[in-house]
This record gives C-alpha cells, structure tokens and sequence, in this order.
C-alpha cells in the first residue's frame, strides 16, 4: 500500500483533497516548531536557516489553522479519545487561526487589537501539536 496513492491513503480514498493538504501542512508545522524548539533545548545542533516571520508566518498560521477546523469539523468522532482530538483540532485551529488573522488585519489597519508578543518556545509547542494532529487528520483513513 503507498502512502499517498494507496486506497486508503492519504491521497485516496474517502478523505479526498482535505488529507493531502492536511499531511504536507502537518508535516511543515512539526518541522518549523520541533526543529527549533530541539535547537533551543540543545539537543540537536542546527535549526532551520530561513525560519519564516512576519507576513509569511501568520498567512501560513492562518491556512494551517483553516485546515486544522475543516479536519475537526468534517470527521466523525463520536465518543473516547476521539472525541478529545476533535476538540483539540478545534482549540488549536482556532488559536492558530486567531495567531494568524489579527496581525494581518492589525498590519492593513482594519482592526485596533493585537496580539500580545507570545514567546518563542510557545509558538514552537503549538506548531508541534498543530502539525501532529494535522498528521493524525490525514493518517487517520489507514
């Protein structure tokens, strides 16, 4: 069975498009938040060289927050642990969503509110979880 072409895939199946993007925009959240927070914590002795900011990170913290609810709001997880992951999804696709969307609107001057300045380490945390329960979105077909 492949991974991305397969059946069950996550490129086939009954997921359709959402899973894809839902496994390479998790893919990308673990590497930007786990890569630098293993290099703040010492254990790894490089980090990513072009780290995005500003623009470029809260448009890719906005997308990524969207996909993280269409993921939360179109599985079916009724009871147990699943339930939890939904709830999850939709907690920190909104805090994403929100990481995201204030700053561009405070940027173009269409809202007076910003975010205050939240530390590194926390940012990289919630890229962690974001991009593993993006992964679990899109694995959760196999």
């Amino acid at each position: 069975m492949h991974l991305f072409t397969g059946k069950k895939g996550i490129g086939g199946g009954v997921g359709g498009p959402r899973q894809p993007v839902s496994g390479i925009l998790g893919l990308i959240f673990l590497a930007l938040g786990l890569i630098p927070l293993l290099h703040s914590l010492g254990v790894i002795d490089f980090t990513i060289p072009l780290v995005p900011t500003g623009l470029i990170l809260w448009v890719l913290a906005a997308i990524g927050g969207l996909v993280l609810l269409w993921d939360a709001l179109s599985e079916n997880m009724p009871t147990g642990i699943e339930s939890q992951l939904k709830m999850a999804s939709l907690i920190g696709g909104l805090l994403l969503l929100a990481i995201g969307v204030i700053p561009i609107l405070n940027n173009f001057g269409v809202i007076g509110l910003t975010i205050p300045n939240i530390g590194e380490t926390i940012i990289n945390g919630l890229f962690v979880l974001v991009g593993v329960l993006l992964l679990y979105g899109a694995a959760k077909q196999f």
